[in-house]
């Protein structure tokens, strides 16, 4: 069956999914689409593999973390994509896309690592305020040879590949030419088995007529069954206590064996006030200044929302807390975690207080300062 396309007589609202591996820059690519459309028209379904939906509060930006969906940004937080799963993803467009007036498009993030081919299946089909226009699958140039002869990895990515409409060969500005090199030899027989077009990209940045363009889904993509183990799973460290920011650092400089993403929102215990964020993957580990905890603004600033007041108010230390995802292979995980959590401030040193930690060894926030 063919993919359902939007016109005058039907006026679906057009939908692509963008799909891609860990850290391809998924969710780069689509918040440079909304900053395009300064939020007229366009819409978003994030699937993710955590607890809390990360990277919806990418998405809504602003000064605070928000991890809600809000009308036009919304999620569905799950594990591997299931039957159910991909149900209720299928609701989720339904009811986004039955709003009046109608949005100019709707982008579908699935999780990078999820296999999509069982997603775009089913979206295939379409619904009655619908249909499914592309497949636009994100690889990172940079690590795209590397990652192409990595067992755990390799067969998802071709996957991945073979589902495009669209290939996007993003962080090209960070790979070498024998890495581009690499990226454009692993392309070139999977473009001629579906036909897709490929750009390449810096930031994920590409004009929205081009990403949301009515392109041709390769067919006979045949599903592999969902029930078989996953190569890819994920831990989740969600904590009240901040992290010693030097310990923080070491476990950063670690060689991360079977790891392939880390990413989420940090808090620090030599700054009370900011919202850092962890953006790991592979050898590429960047820790940023995101926002302002809700926790340390004063009670005349706090907005006057039901959520926010629940965050504030639910811990002695407000909304202030880890928020992290680690994913990679089931044997490397949970190590990793511990490893993680022993940077972690010890019950001696939360005894201590922020008094003290503000002294403590900081190699990190001092970039931001």
């Amino acid at each position: 069956m063919s993919s359902r396309e939007p016109s005058e007589s039907d006026a679906l609202v057009p939908v692509v999914i963008v799909t891609g591996f860990l850290g391809s820059g998924k969710t780069s690519l689509i918040a440079g689409q909304l900053d395009q459309s300064n939020g007229d028209g366009l819409a978003v379904i994030v699937h993710d593999l955590g607890e809390e939906n990360i990277d919806v509060a990418y998405l809504q930006g602003g000064e605070h973390v928000s991890l809600a969906s809000d009308h036009r940004i919304r999620a569905v937080s799950s594990g591997h994509i299931t039957k159910s799963h991909i149900d209720q993803l299928a609701d989720e467009l339904d009811d986004l896309c039955s709003e009046q007036p109608p949005y100019r498009a709707v982008l579908v993030e699935t999780s990078g690592a999820a296999n999509v081919i069982p997603v775009v299946e089913r979206l295939r089909a379409g619904g009655s305020h619908w249909g499914l226009v592309s497949v636009v699958t994100v690889l990172d140039a940079s690590v795209l040879g590397d990652y192409s002869s990595d067992p755990m990895i390799a067969p998802l990515l071709e996957r991945q590949a073979l589902s495009a409409s669209l290939l996007i060969l993003n962080k090209w500005d960070r790979a070498d030419s024998e890495q581009q090199g690499e990226a454009e030899k692993y392309l070139a027989p999977i473009c001629m088995v579906s036909g897709a077009a490929v750009y390449c990209t810096e930031f994920g940045q590409i004009d929205a007529a081009e990403l949301l363009s009515s392109r041709p889904i390769p067919e006979n993509l045949s599903p592999p069954d969902l029930d078989k183990a996953h190569p890819v799973e994920s831990v989740h460290l969600m904590q009240r206590r901040p992290f010693h920011p030097a310990r923080l650092e070491h476990w950063l400089e670690q060689s991360w064996i079977g790891i392939v993403r880390v990413k989420g929102f940090l808090w620090l215990a030599t700054d009370m006030d900011g919202i850092y964020v962890l953006d790991a993957a592979g050898s590429q580990r960047e820790v940023g200044l995101e926002g302002t905890w809700y926790a340390s603004v004063s009670e005349d600033e706090l907005k006057d929302d039901p959520e926010v007041q629940r965050l504030v108010n639910a811990h002695p230390w407000g909304d202030r807390r880890q928020a992290l995802t680690i994913i990679g292979s089931p044997d490397s995980i949970a190590a990793a975690k511990d490893e993680l959590e022993s940077a972690l401030l010890t019950d001696h040193e939360m005894a201590e207080g922020p008094e003290r930690w503000i002294g403590y060894d900081d190699p990190l926030t001092s970039q931001f300062t």
